[in-house]
């Protein structure tokens, strides 16, 4: 992942709920500062902590557990000593001084074993003992307190104890990276929790569970569940875990910017509640994602906060943690010193840490030796056998020492070992970014190459088809409308390739401004007034906004041309009908234009990326392809006048480009400067020479239009649906297909899949790349959907690599034509499939049995023809079930079933009725099931002549005829 961004769990170690609903906190201090220090205030004290100890901040815990101790030790009461020493403990834990939290849980343990208690308190013991270990690194240990836990759970029967042992084993499972482990046992413990209905653990597993997930969207889901429910039980803690947690998780996916409201909900929880170790991980986090995003000030800032809170509790763990996540972030941002810094700092303190827990194992050694040694004294007989147990012990204690003392020389070898090797590895990830980064200009190279290929492949098709069709003679058409759509695509191509000059020139210095004044604001409103026809065709409301008094600037007339036009295509192209332009114009220190739409919009995370070359801001299938050079070129423009260009944007609401060119001439050199200063009042030619947006970037994507010829008015004509979001394209194609065929269009493919379900067409030919839905998605759709499975497809498209032909078929597509295509072809492909499907029907319709399984169709057909067939078995019997209730019972209309059963079996809905109430009759005479009047009105006929009649006809003779 990019960064080091670290996720929190829960432990479950208290008694009581960790979630107390009860409300009575503020009445319950009242009532303490009112009750002298007797029985009763002991009693109070511990309730107070019982019920509200999550509630509690760790010192006012710490605080009435001390008191509650002292009373019951003053009034010698042992059952209520052994829960403050608890009580205790678990304060001294949440607050981090896991030190004097082990001391007090040791002798709470003591007096239980003492007492002979074998009830939940020592199972409760044994769960925070583990959690205060597993805090301390010493995660053996910490697995030998939950498993005796768990055990004792078990036995006893305390089903109230084994979710907090089972999500606690899991901690430790997911803290050594045994993730599948950790996994099976919080699943164990949440079946434990929702079998008691308690809403409060199902949120801390749910959280857990998040935190311990591989995959981010599967962590963001149990993560979501979790901060349902905290916020559900007001719990801010929980809430607080929850959300730092998604934010985590956003991190893990590169959304760093996204997960920044989440830590900023959690932090003010953890710093009211002075919660250090969520504090610690929080500060952490914010200083990888500013990190991330560029922001090194405030990274820093976070990191220190977490460097000195981690020190201010003598949080080796944290702090080693904290260093560590610095020198990931150092390493990424290729800062090789500091990230070998940090990494030195966190090997020291992860040296530290060992060598302190293994003196901490060893005085937990000598504290257990000295403990045993007493009780041995109150045995005399036993004095000596207990000092030949100490002899060997002391060896143990020995050899266990020069265990430690090689394995600690060992680790220390080895660690210095992965420092040299990590020091290798940064200067080989240099070597690789290098090389990363020629990779990824040769893919973006390759992704330009196919791009422009298509942009190329659309306009030659509406030059060379016809071109061809004319040469022949077989053009149909007319011809004068075509010459203006062929000279507008040749306009295109030529728009194109001076683009790539352009460009070229740019990349080898050889275009040089020619800047000279002129009013900025004249030029401004007659390049924004060459688009409004194409406004009122769109019937977008677009405005201009320009001061009245001349602007004076020196510009590049040609140059700043293209960059307005450029954008205000763009704007036109990404606006939808009846949407909002608005050019604006203003001086201060700068002459800044703004652009704006209330288009669809960029994605955030292309933002950063859109004026990159041969960079594409959002996929082809969403919108028409473009090159990835029109930005590109504009922001080279914009920088060869010494300005600059910068865009705001937000995915579905607005896009908005600013450019600010300097005032004055200062900033020219005498080269780019030319004494003629022209307005464009003055030239004698047309000022914008860049081509708008083409026909197919303003159709209404709400509007179907039906072509019908003069000849398709025989409804025999076979009906075919044209999917193209080209105009230009849709219309020529139209126009070939007029004489031989019934033609219904579409401008994407989100209206074409509608209008294929309205009117069932026998064949659809469709472009692959449209706007909306895309054809590959408009294929799979009508190939998964039982209406339309059966509807041969034709894909058009202008990409010819192998592999886009590849992903049309295998979604279904039934043929594959490649822009520029020859209209003859495209009618000899379109007949045949017609044709292939009619065979079919013949097949199906010849000796008709209505048996799916016998020919040659797909699965989601043959599932419909059963579906069929078992509506009408169903209702044999019953004279009223015609083609509207068969309809009703598939789930289609009328017109729909009858194009849909025409299409694949040749048969009309109430043919088959019949077909499949007279093989009904015929099978039930055959088994003499009753005579020809009684199996009449059992298969649904309800005259005996019409059935005879029918029966006749269809086997050749009558009922009667039959002997069963």
């Amino acid at each position: 992942m990019k960064g080091r961004l670290c996720i929190l769990a829960i432990c479950c170690c208290s008694w009581l709920s960790l979630f107390s609903q009860t409300p009575a906190l503020d009445s319950l201090r009242q009532e303490l500062s009112e009750t002298p220090r007797d029985t009763n205030r002991l009693t109070l004290l511990l309730k107070i902590i019982g019920d509200h100890d999550i509630r509690l901040r760790s010192e006012e815990i710490i605080t009435f557990a001390t008191e509650a101790l002292a009373l019951a030790r003053q009034y010698n009461i042992v059952e209520k000593e052994i829960v403050a020493l608890y009580a205790l403990a678990q304060g001294e834990f949440y607050g981090a001084k896991e030190e004097e939290a082990l001391q007090h849980m040791q002798q709470c343990l003591s007096l239980i074993e003492e007492n002979g208690i074998e009830d939940d308190r020592l199972v409760m013991s044994y769960n925070l003992l583990g959690s205060i270990h597993s805090e301390q690194g010493r995660f053996d240990t910490a697995l030998d307190y939950y498993f005796k836990s768990l055990a004792l759970a078990e036995e006893q029967g305390y089903k109230d104890n084994l979710g907090p042992a089972l999500s606690n084993i899991a901690e430790v499972y997911s803290l050594h990276d045994e993730t599948q482990k950790a996994q099976d046992y919080w699943l164990k413990a949440l079946k434990s929790y929702e079998e008691d209905q308690d809403s409060s653990n199902i949120a801390v597993i749910y959280n857990n569970l998040g935190s311990n997930a591989t995959d981010p969207d599967t962590a963001i889901y149990f993560l979501s569940q979790a901060l349902r429910l905290f916020e559900k039980l007001k719990f801010e803690r929980g809430i607080a875990f929850a959300s730092g947690n998604i934010g985590a998780q956003l991190g893990e996916k590169g959304l760093y910017r996204e997960g920044l409201p989440y830590f900023k909900k959690s932090i003010p929880i953890f710093e009211k509640e002075d919660f250090k170790p969520g504090l610690i991980s929080h500060y952490m986090n914010m200083g990888t994602i500013y990190g991330q995003l560029g922001d090194f000030a405030l990274s820093d800032t976070f990191f220190q906060k977490s460097i000195r809170t981690a020190k201010a509790i003598d949080h080796k763990l944290y702090l080693k943690d904290t260093y560590l996540a610095m020198a990931e972030l150092y390493e990424e941002k290729n800062q090789a010193a500091k990230a070998l810094a940090h990494f030195k700092l966190a090997a020291a303190l992860k040296d530290t840490l060992f060598n302190q827990a293994k003196a901490t194992e060893l005085a937990e050694a000598e504290t257990r030796h000295e403990t045993e040694k007493k009780s041995r004294q109150l045995v005399e007989q036993e004095l000596i056998i207990a000092k030949q147990r100490n002899n060997q012990k002391n060896l143990l204690i020995g050899a266990i020492l020069a265990i430690l003392l090689i394995g600690g020389l060992f680790q220390y070898i080895r660690q210095r070992q992965r420092m040299r090797q990590k020091e290798a590895e940064l200067a080989l990830q240099m070597e690789r970014t290098a090389a990363d980064q020629l990779r990824e200009m040769d893919r973006l190279k390759s992704n330009f190459f196919a791009n422009i290929s298509h942009e190329f492949r659309t306009p030659l098709t509406l030059l060379l088809s016809p071109l061809r069709q004319m040469r022949e003679g077989s053009f149909r058409g007319e011809v004068q409308r075509y010459y203006d759509i062929m000279i507008r695509n040749g306009e295109r191509l030529m728009n194109l390739i001076n683009q790539l000059l352009d460009l070229s020139k740019l990349e080898s210095g050889k275009m040089h401004l020619q800047a000279a004044e002129a009013d900025l604001a004249a030029f401004v409103r007659a390049i924004a007034y060459a688009f409004e026809s194409l406004a009122v065709r769109k019937q977008i409301h677009f405005t201009v906004e320009t001061p009245p008094q001349a602007i004076n600037v020196y510009y590049d007339k040609d140059k700043l041309e293209k960059i307005l036009t450029n954008l205000l295509s763009n704007a036109f192209k990404f606006t939808a009908d009846e949407g909002t332009i608005k050019v604006q114009l203003t001086c201060e220190e700068k002459a800044i234009i703004q652009i704006s739409d209330n288009g669809i919009g960029i994605p955030a995370d292309h933002l950063p990326h859109i004026f990159e070359r041969f960079y594409q801001t959002i996929g082809q299938s969403d919108l028409q392809a473009g090159s990835g050079i029109g930005l590109a070129l504009t922001k080279e423009l914009v920088a060869l006048h010494h300005g600059d260009i910068r865009v705001e944007s937000k995915e579905n609401e607005y896009t908005c480009f600013t450019i600010g060119l300097p005032l004055g001439k200062a900033h020219l050199s005498a080269k780019q400067l030319t004494p003629l200063a022209s307005t464009p009042a003055e030239s004698s030619q047309p000022l914008v020479q860049l081509t708008p947006p083409t026909a197919e970037t303003i159709a209404s994507p709400h509007k179907i239009k039906t072509t019908i010829g003069a000849s398709q008015i025989d409804a025999d004509l076979p009906l075919v649906l044209v999917a193209e979001d080209n105009e230009d394209v849709r219309q020529y194609i139209i126009d070939q297909l007029s004489a031989d065929f019934r033609v219904v269009e579409a401008q994407n493919g989100k209206i074409a899949l509608e209008k294929a379900l309205e009117i069932i067409p026998d064949l659809i030919l469709s472009d692959i790349m449209m706007p909306e839905m895309d054809g590959v998605a408009l294929c799979q759709a009508l190939k998964t959907n039982e209406k339309t499975s059966h509807i041969p497809v034709i894909m058009l498209t202008a990409r010819a690599e192998r592999e886009d032909k590849l992903e049309g078929l295998t979604t279904g597509a039934d043929d594959y034509l490649i822009k520029p295509f020859d209209a003859t072809e495209l009618k000899v492909r379109m007949h045949n499939l017609i044709e292939q499907r009619r065979k079919l029907q013949e097949r199906f319709g010849k000796n008709f049995s209505f048996k799916p399984g016998e020919i040659n169709i797909s699965s989601i057909d043959e599932q419909f023809l059963e579906k069929v067939k078992s509506a009408i078995n169903e209702h044999l019997d019953d004279e009223f079930f015609g083609v509207v209730e068969l309809a009703n019972q598939v789930g289609l209309s009328r017109s729909q079933l009858h194009r849909k059963l025409k299409g694949l079996t040749g048969n009309s809905p109430n043919a088959i009725i019949r077909e499949m109430r007279l093989l009904s009759a015929h099978e039930l005479l055959e088994k003499g099931a009753g005579n020809a009047s009684e199996v009449a009105f059992m298969v649904g006929f309800n005259s005996l002549s019409y059935f005879s009649a029918c029966f006749s006809e269809r086997f050749g003779y009558s009922p009667t005829a039959i002997k069963g």
